[in-house]
């Protein structure tokens, strides 16, 4: 223990080193025995507080009692749990040997106790033991909402504000169209499976996950869905709109796209192909950015989507290559309704 409680440092100032300076507490910063050594003090106070857990004056909260929960931490992150009467100074003792044997110190402004079904009298007791101050409910744990009852959708938005955020920075980018699904797969469904991992989300929160998705990936934006989740208007809107509405019947190009097994790029330049928004010359020179509207392959037609996509003679050339080596045998005239 000498050479991992024994610090020193020398800083490189301008090229030069300082004197050494002693340090009073901690081990070296990078030190890679550091983390083993974290891991050795969890595990002294994991078993110090299951030992206390089986003294029977100990009382378990009334929801660990059939797991025979204590405590759960995560980092430097620890909660306790105990039964909340006189009795909990059993558990502080616990902890404080854990402090005085590995030296460890809790900063008591940074914990909170939370009581439930108490009087005040017991709080100030408990309070005044501990040095704690009283915590509130709803709080935020690892990213998780935690709460002492059901939680409602108000308490979900700090998810959909941070998926708005991280797309509100990524909008500013000039990112493709493929970029931008890569960029959802990777990480805003991450964020999302996150949370539900730990807790069920409400159908109108994976509504409004899936809205903000969808129009990142196809407007390059993010809007704000927050307004529509503090009322139910936007429901009700729905239902009438529906209930307006002849029912939809499915489109011709719906068997190009379901269960379409080509690769992510094909599929997107497809759909923007029978949403007629391929950028191709035509449609570039319709909003001013590009003069020229000649084919770039043939060199004779306007570039649009028909006859980029079926009349244009390298086109058509594919097209036959492909219709033989599948031995189709059809002379109608090549479009989206043909395929």
């Amino acid at each position: 223990m000498l050479g991992t409680t024994t610090v020193n440092y020398r800083f490189n100032v301008n090229g030069d080193y300082t004197e050494i300076l002693e340090a009073k507490r901690g081990i070296r910063q990078g030190e890679p025995i550091s983390p083993l050594l974290f891991v050795i003090m969890m595990e002294y106070m994991n078993r110090a507080l299951t030992k206390m857990s089986k003294n029977p004056e100990f009382k378990f909260h009334s929801k660990c009692k059939k797991l025979n929960i204590t405590h759960l931490s995560f980092a430097d992150d620890v909660l306790l749990f105990s039964r909340g009467d006189h009795l909990i100074e059993i558990l502080l003792d616990a902890f404080n040997s854990f402090f005085e044997t590995t030296g460890f110190i809790v900063n008591p402004k940074k914990c909170k106790a939370f009581f439930g079904g108490m009087d005040s009298e017991t709080k100030k007791k408990v309070l005044l033991h501990t040095g704690f101050s009283e915590g509130q409910f709803p709080i935020r744990y690892l990213g998780i909402p935690l709460a002492s009852t059901k939680l409602s959708i108000h308490q979900y938005f700090p998810l959909t504000d941070k998926i708005v955020s991280i797309i509100r920075h990524w909008s500013a980018n000039l990112l493709s169209i493929v970029g931008r699904i890569q960029l959802v797969k990777s990480i805003i469904v991450a964020i999302a499976q996150y949370m539900m991992h730990c807790l069920p989300l409400p159908k109108a929160v994976i509504k409004k996950v899936d809205s903000i998705c969808r129009t990142f990936i196809w407007a390059g934006k993010a809007r704000d869905f927050m307004t529509d989740l503090h009322t139910n208007r936007y429901t009700w809107m729905m239902k009438v709109y529906n209930a307006l509405m002849e029912e939809a019947t499915r489109v011709d190009w719906y068997h190009l796209m379901s269960h379409n097994i080509a690769r992510p790029r094909a599929k997107v330049i497809l759909w923007l192909a029978i949403q007629n928004r391929l950028p191709t010359k035509q449609r570039l020179h319709k909003i001013d950015i590009l003069q020229q509207q000649t084919c770039e392959l043939c060199e004779e037609k306007y570039e649009c989507i028909d006859h980029l996509m079926f009349n244009c003679p390298h086109t058509v050339g594919i097209w036959h290559s492909i219709m033989n080596w599948m031995d189709i045998r059809d002379t109608r005239s090549m479009d989206f309704d043909w395929i």
